[in-house]
């Protein structure tokens, strides 16, 4: 599961319950998740960090692997201040 908070605005959390590397990628470069996007990652088993997403922290809970990410600018997409 990918969970995602767009610039610490509560009101803006969303999941994705497929967050497959097509799946991400379609979500960053529709602006569906904004630069500097906290991302959290669930899974059965450390993931590195995929394109377009910078590791902040990794940690591990029993069986379950969770890592924080931010969401890096698409490329080729103007950097925009948020309001």
């Amino acid at each position: 599961m990918l969970a995602m908070a767009g610039a610490g605005l509560a009101a803006n959390v969303f999941q994705l319950h497929r967050a497959d590397a097509e799946c991400r990628a379609a979500a960053r470069d529709g602006g569906w998740i904004a630069p500097g996007a906290l991302v959290v990652w669930e899974e059965s088993a450390p993931q590195p960090a995929p394109e377009g997403f910078a590791l902040l922290e990794e940690r591990r809970y029993g069986d379950t692997h969770v890592t924080f990410l931010e969401a890096e600018p698409a490329a080729g997409a103007p950097e925009q201040p948020l309001p």
